[in-house]
């Protein structure tokens, strides 16, 4: 492939510090490593970056990994049908019935011995057990009643008078729940590494990495965002967005600490001419 032989005189390593890609991805994109290559999407995502950044067509390169996994999941395919098959044919074979007759007669005479085993020795144990429980428990009843009933009496007379002032006393607002205030939290989880360049507009600082991790967005400041590519998962307070974009992403974190997608205009208004 002519132009998979440009992106390898380029160099997997330049290629990664161009594009903040994964070097080990790109390794394996230009070796055909396609085994190591498993989460399509990702995949595709990657190559339509190299197909902007480095102006080459890679259409032959998509279509022989489609054609690679196609054909792994047939032979997989395959290889289930031979062992259930194989499974199937060892499950069903010939019973000998005097075998399955003697079996049968042993389990329920075993079986037999202990239902007679629990019916005259240890069910009988039981059935004294509790006989002897309920006539101590009647007398220790007995004993008892007169006894609680007093004291539930007194007790009762005694809280009686400092329940009813301190009803009067207590002020309304005890009784009120106060609300909990709820926590905003924004994560950007990158599907692959990515390089993310961050500008705070209250001090105007630029700030960048590269992750392959969940970076959590300081949402009580505001900022703007840009990410190297769009193969991103959003977790804004809870509602997840999915993006599958080989071009870049903006986005901007107002005062009130609300987190939305902008457009490259936007971006460069809000960062008063600053960029990367």
């Amino acid at each position: 492939m002519e132009e998979l032989d440009k992106l390898k005189q380029i160099g997997a390593r330049e290629i990664a510090k161009n594009t903040h890609m994964a070097l080990g991805k790109i390794e394996d994109i230009l070796n055909l490593n396609f085994e190591n290559l498993k989460d399509r999407a990702t995949t595709i995502g990657l190559i339509k970056i190299l197909e902007r950044e480095y102006n080459v067509q890679l259409q032959k390169w998509v279509e022989d990994y489609k054609g690679f996994w196609e054909n792994e999941i047939h032979q997989e395919e395959e290889l289930t049908k031979a062992i259930n098959i194989k499974i199937a044919h060892e499950a069903v074979a010939p019973n000998n019935p005097i075998k399955s007759w003697f079996i049968i007669a042993l389990i329920l005479l075993i079986i037999g011995i202990g239902i007679y085993i629990y019916s005259n020795f240890i069910f009988s144990q039981e059935v004294n057990i509790e006989n002897a429980l309920l006539d101590n428990n009647g007398e220790n009843i007995a004993l008892v009643d007169s006894s609680i009933l007093d004291e539930s009496n007194t007790q009762s007379e005694i809280a009686q008078s400092p329940l009813e002032a301190n009803d009067e006393d207590l002020p309304t607002s005890v009784f009120l729940d106060e609300e909990t205030p709820s926590f905003k939290k924004v994560e950007i989880k990158p599907l692959s590494s990515v390089w993310v360049g961050i500008i705070y507009l209250d001090t105007k600082q630029k700030t960048s990495l590269i992750t392959d991790k969940s970076l959590e967005i300081d949402i009580t400041r505001p900022q703007t965002i840009i990410t190297g590519h769009g193969m991103l998962e959003i977790d804004n307070n809870q509602e997840i967005l999915q993006y599958h974009l080989a071009d870049k992403m903006r986005f901007y974190v107002d005062d009130e600490g609300n987190f939305s997608e902008i457009n490259n205009a936007q971006y460069k208004q809000y960062n008063g001419g600053i960029g990367w």
